[in-house]
Protein backbone atom coordinates (compact mmCIF):
# COMPACT_ATOMS: atom_id res chain seq x y z
CA UNK A 1 0.00 0.00 0.00
CA UNK A 2 1.21 3.53 -0.75
CA UNK A 3 1.41 6.54 1.50
CA UNK A 4 -1.70 7.83 -0.26
CA UNK A 5 -3.61 4.97 1.35
CA UNK A 6 -2.43 5.90 4.85
CA UNK A 7 -3.14 9.58 4.33
CA UNK A 8 -6.61 8.87 2.95
CA UNK A 9 -7.59 7.06 6.15
CA UNK A 10 -7.33 10.37 7.99
CA UNK A 11 -8.01 12.96 5.32
CA UNK A 12 -11.48 13.78 6.64
CA UNK A 13 -10.23 14.27 10.18
CA UNK A 14 -7.25 16.36 9.12
CA UNK A 15 -9.09 18.88 6.92
CA UNK A 16 -9.08 21.52 9.62
CA UNK A 17 -7.10 24.63 10.37
CA UNK A 18 -3.88 24.10 12.35
CA UNK A 19 -4.21 24.55 16.10
CA UNK A 20 -1.95 24.47 19.15
CA UNK A 21 -0.44 21.15 20.16
CA UNK A 22 -3.13 18.48 20.23
CA UNK A 23 -3.47 15.84 22.90
CA UNK A 24 -1.19 12.92 22.11
CA UNK A 25 -3.04 9.85 20.88
CA UNK A 26 -2.20 6.44 19.43
CA UNK A 27 -4.65 4.56 17.22
CA UNK A 28 -4.82 1.11 15.67
CA UNK A 29 -7.36 -0.08 13.11
CA UNK A 30 -7.55 -3.83 13.51
CA UNK A 31 -8.86 -5.99 16.34
CA UNK A 32 -6.90 -5.40 19.54
CA UNK A 33 -7.78 -8.63 21.42
CA UNK A 34 -7.22 -10.91 19.66
CA UNK A 35 -4.94 -8.73 17.58
CA UNK A 36 -4.98 -8.73 13.78
CA UNK A 37 -1.81 -7.61 11.99
CA UNK A 38 -2.13 -4.63 9.65
CA UNK A 39 -0.08 -6.52 7.04
CA UNK A 40 0.04 -10.32 7.36
CA UNK A 41 2.97 -12.39 6.04
CA UNK A 42 4.73 -9.47 4.34
CA UNK A 43 8.52 -9.28 4.02
CA UNK A 44 9.01 -6.58 1.35
CA UNK A 45 8.62 -3.00 2.57
CA UNK A 46 10.18 -1.28 -0.46
CA UNK A 47 8.37 0.65 -3.18
CA UNK A 48 7.89 -2.65 -4.99
CA UNK A 49 6.21 -4.14 -1.92
CA UNK A 50 4.21 -2.43 0.84
CA UNK A 51 5.93 0.93 0.21
CA UNK A 52 6.05 1.82 3.91
CA UNK A 53 8.80 3.09 6.18
CA UNK A 54 9.88 5.67 3.64
CA UNK A 55 10.85 8.17 6.37
CA UNK A 56 13.20 5.81 8.16
CA UNK A 57 13.66 2.47 9.85
CA UNK A 58 15.57 0.55 12.52
CA UNK A 59 16.14 -3.19 12.06
CA UNK A 60 18.18 -5.10 14.61
CA UNK A 61 21.18 -7.32 13.80
CA UNK A 62 20.26 -7.09 10.13
CA UNK A 63 22.08 -8.98 7.39
CA UNK A 64 24.38 -10.97 9.69
CA UNK A 65 26.18 -13.72 7.80
CA UNK A 66 26.99 -15.95 10.79
CA UNK A 67 24.79 -16.86 13.76
CA UNK A 68 25.19 -14.71 16.86
CA UNK A 69 23.21 -14.17 20.04
CA UNK A 70 23.50 -12.14 23.24
CA UNK A 71 24.99 -9.39 21.07
CA UNK A 72 24.80 -5.64 21.79
CA UNK A 73 21.52 -4.15 20.63
CA UNK A 74 23.36 -1.81 18.27
CA UNK A 75 25.38 -4.56 16.58
CA UNK A 76 24.70 -4.60 12.82
CA UNK A 77 21.67 -2.37 13.34
CA UNK A 78 20.28 -0.98 10.08
CA UNK A 79 19.29 2.49 11.23
CA UNK A 80 17.93 5.31 9.06
CA UNK A 81 15.43 6.76 11.56
CA UNK A 82 14.62 10.45 11.01
CA UNK A 83 16.44 13.17 12.92
CA UNK A 84 13.41 13.83 15.13
CA UNK A 85 13.72 10.36 16.71
CA UNK A 86 16.73 9.91 18.99
CA UNK A 87 17.98 6.35 19.62
CA UNK A 88 20.76 5.69 22.15
CA UNK A 89 22.62 2.37 21.75
CA UNK A 90 25.00 2.91 24.68
CA UNK A 91 23.90 0.71 27.62
CA UNK A 92 25.91 2.90 30.01
CA UNK A 93 24.02 6.04 28.97
CA UNK A 94 21.11 7.33 31.11
CA UNK A 95 19.21 7.72 27.83
CA UNK A 96 19.77 4.11 26.70
CA UNK A 97 16.80 3.21 24.51
CA UNK A 98 16.31 -0.49 25.30
CA UNK A 99 15.39 -2.83 28.14
CA UNK A 100 18.15 -2.90 30.74
CA UNK A 101 16.71 -4.63 33.80
CA UNK A 102 19.73 -6.12 35.64
CA UNK A 103 20.13 -9.76 34.71
CA UNK A 104 17.49 -9.44 31.96
CA UNK A 105 19.12 -6.97 29.59
CA UNK A 106 17.74 -6.86 26.05
CA UNK A 107 20.10 -8.10 23.35
CA UNK A 108 20.20 -8.56 19.61
CA UNK A 109 20.45 -11.80 17.67
CA UNK A 110 20.96 -12.51 13.98
CA UNK A 111 22.47 -14.71 11.32
CA UNK A 112 19.91 -17.48 11.77
CA UNK A 113 19.10 -18.82 8.30
CA UNK A 114 15.63 -20.16 9.19
CA UNK A 115 14.60 -16.57 9.96
CA UNK A 116 12.96 -14.40 7.29
CA UNK A 117 14.83 -12.50 4.60
CA UNK A 118 13.45 -8.96 4.43
CA UNK A 119 13.54 -6.16 1.88
CA UNK A 120 13.79 -2.84 3.70
CA UNK A 121 12.08 0.37 2.52
CA UNK A 122 15.12 1.54 0.54
CA UNK A 123 15.51 -1.84 -1.18
CA UNK A 124 18.24 -3.24 1.10
CA UNK A 125 17.90 -7.03 1.30
CA UNK A 126 19.12 -9.27 4.08
CA UNK A 127 18.55 -11.89 6.72
CA UNK A 128 16.46 -10.45 9.52
CA UNK A 129 17.59 -10.27 13.11
CA UNK A 130 15.81 -9.43 16.33
CA UNK A 131 15.72 -7.24 19.41
CA UNK A 132 15.20 -9.88 22.12
CA UNK A 133 13.92 -9.06 25.61
CA UNK A 134 14.38 -11.81 28.25
CA UNK A 135 12.35 -9.78 30.77
CA UNK A 136 9.36 -10.17 28.42
CA UNK A 137 9.22 -13.97 28.89
CA UNK A 138 5.65 -14.33 30.20
CA UNK A 139 5.96 -10.80 31.56
CA UNK A 140 5.22 -7.33 30.17
CA UNK A 141 8.35 -5.25 29.69
CA UNK A 142 9.52 -2.24 27.68
CA UNK A 143 11.94 -3.76 25.18
CA UNK A 144 12.09 -0.25 23.72
CA UNK A 145 11.99 2.07 26.72
CA UNK A 146 13.32 5.37 25.45
CA UNK A 147 13.25 6.61 21.88
CA UNK A 148 13.24 10.34 22.38
CA UNK A 149 11.27 12.79 20.24
CA UNK A 150 13.47 15.80 19.47
CA UNK A 151 13.60 18.82 17.20
CA UNK A 152 10.55 19.38 15.02
CA UNK A 153 8.52 16.15 14.72
CA UNK A 154 5.61 15.89 12.28
CA UNK A 155 2.09 16.39 13.68
CA UNK A 156 1.32 12.73 12.98
CA UNK A 157 3.20 9.63 11.92
CA UNK A 158 2.90 5.88 11.47
CA UNK A 159 5.03 3.57 13.58
CA UNK A 160 5.22 0.16 11.89
CA UNK A 161 6.41 -2.73 14.09
CA UNK A 162 7.70 -5.91 12.39
CA UNK A 163 7.37 -9.19 14.29
CA UNK A 164 6.93 -12.93 13.62
CA UNK A 165 10.13 -13.19 11.58
CA UNK A 166 12.01 -15.70 13.76
CA UNK A 167 10.61 -19.07 12.61
CA UNK A 168 8.75 -19.61 15.86
CA UNK A 169 11.42 -18.31 18.24
CA UNK A 170 10.91 -15.32 20.51
CA UNK A 171 7.25 -14.76 19.64
CA UNK A 172 5.64 -11.82 21.43
CA UNK A 173 2.22 -13.42 21.19
CA UNK A 174 0.67 -12.10 24.38
CA UNK A 175 1.33 -8.41 23.83
CA UNK A 176 2.80 -5.74 21.57
CA UNK A 177 1.89 -2.44 23.17
CA UNK A 178 2.84 0.91 21.63
CA UNK A 179 3.23 3.71 24.18
CA UNK A 180 4.04 7.40 24.56
CA UNK A 181 5.44 7.88 28.04
CA UNK A 182 4.82 11.55 28.80
CA UNK A 183 1.10 11.55 27.90
CA UNK A 184 0.43 7.95 28.91
CA UNK A 185 -1.19 7.24 25.52
CA UNK A 186 -1.00 3.60 24.44
CA UNK A 187 -2.55 0.88 22.31
CA UNK A 188 -2.34 -2.64 23.71
CA UNK A 189 -2.54 -5.48 21.18
CA UNK A 190 -3.21 -8.86 22.78
CA UNK A 191 -3.25 -12.52 21.70
CA UNK A 192 -1.40 -12.21 18.42
CA UNK A 193 -1.14 -15.01 15.86
CA UNK A 194 2.36 -16.02 14.72
CA UNK A 195 3.27 -18.46 11.91
CA UNK A 196 6.95 -17.66 11.30
CA UNK A 197 6.40 -15.20 8.41
CA UNK A 198 6.80 -11.53 9.22
CA UNK A 199 3.77 -9.38 10.06
CA UNK A 200 3.54 -5.60 10.37
CA UNK A 201 1.55 -3.81 13.08
CA UNK A 202 0.97 -0.13 12.17
CA UNK A 203 0.22 2.39 14.93
CA UNK A 204 -0.88 5.96 14.19
CA UNK A 205 0.57 8.65 16.51
CA UNK A 206 -0.85 12.18 16.67
CA UNK A 207 0.20 15.23 18.68
CA UNK A 208 3.66 14.01 19.64
CA UNK A 209 6.08 16.83 20.50
CA UNK A 210 9.74 17.29 21.36
CA UNK A 211 10.46 15.85 24.80
CA UNK A 212 8.05 12.95 24.42
CA UNK A 213 9.26 9.34 24.68
CA UNK A 214 8.25 6.43 22.46
CA UNK A 215 8.11 2.99 24.10
CA UNK A 216 7.23 -0.52 22.98
CA UNK A 217 6.16 -3.19 25.45
CA UNK A 218 6.40 -6.91 24.67
CA UNK A 219 5.21 -10.12 26.37
CA UNK A 220 5.62 -13.65 25.05
CA UNK A 221 2.90 -15.05 27.31
CA UNK A 222 4.97 -18.22 27.79
CA UNK A 223 7.32 -18.89 30.69
CA UNK A 224 10.89 -19.32 29.50
CA UNK A 225 10.18 -17.91 26.01
CA UNK A 226 11.71 -14.52 25.27
CA UNK A 227 9.84 -11.95 23.17
CA UNK A 228 11.24 -10.02 20.21
CA UNK A 229 10.66 -7.76 17.22
CA UNK A 230 12.62 -7.52 13.96
CA UNK A 231 12.47 -3.74 13.80
CA UNK A 232 10.41 -0.60 13.33
CA UNK A 233 9.64 1.76 10.43
CA UNK A 234 8.29 5.32 10.31
CA UNK A 235 6.09 7.26 7.89
CA UNK A 236 5.48 10.93 8.63
CA UNK A 237 2.09 12.41 7.75
CA UNK A 238 2.06 15.87 6.10
CA UNK A 239 1.12 19.02 7.97
CA UNK A 240 -2.66 19.21 8.46
CA UNK A 241 -2.56 22.75 7.07
CA UNK A 242 -1.09 21.42 3.80
CA UNK A 243 -3.86 18.86 3.46
CA UNK A 244 -6.45 21.48 4.32
CA UNK A 245 -5.15 23.79 1.60
CA UNK A 246 -5.26 20.92 -0.88
CA UNK A 247 -8.85 20.17 0.08
CA UNK A 248 -9.81 23.84 -0.24
CA UNK A 249 -8.22 24.05 -3.69
CA UNK A 250 -10.10 20.95 -4.84
CA UNK A 251 -13.35 22.39 -3.50
CA UNK A 252 -12.86 25.69 -5.32
CA UNK A 253 -12.10 23.82 -8.54
CA UNK A 254 -15.39 21.91 -8.23
CA UNK A 255 -17.28 25.16 -7.67
CA UNK A 256 -15.70 26.72 -10.77
CA UNK A 257 -16.71 23.73 -12.89
CA UNK A 258 -20.29 24.08 -11.67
Amino acid sequence: MTKKFWFALFAAGLLVAPVARATTSISYFQAQDPAVATHIDKTDYSAAGLNIGQDGYLFFNFGATTPNTNSPVGQDAANTLPSWLSVDFDPLSPDYSFGDDPGFEAFSEGGNTPWNFLTLPDGLNGLSGALVDPKAANNSNNAIKNIGVVGNPPPAFWLHVVADNTNGQYNSQDRIRAREDVSGASVNLRNLTFNGIADVYSYYYQGVAAGDIIKLQLNSGVAGVNASIAGIMVDAVPEPSSIALLGLAMGLACLRRR
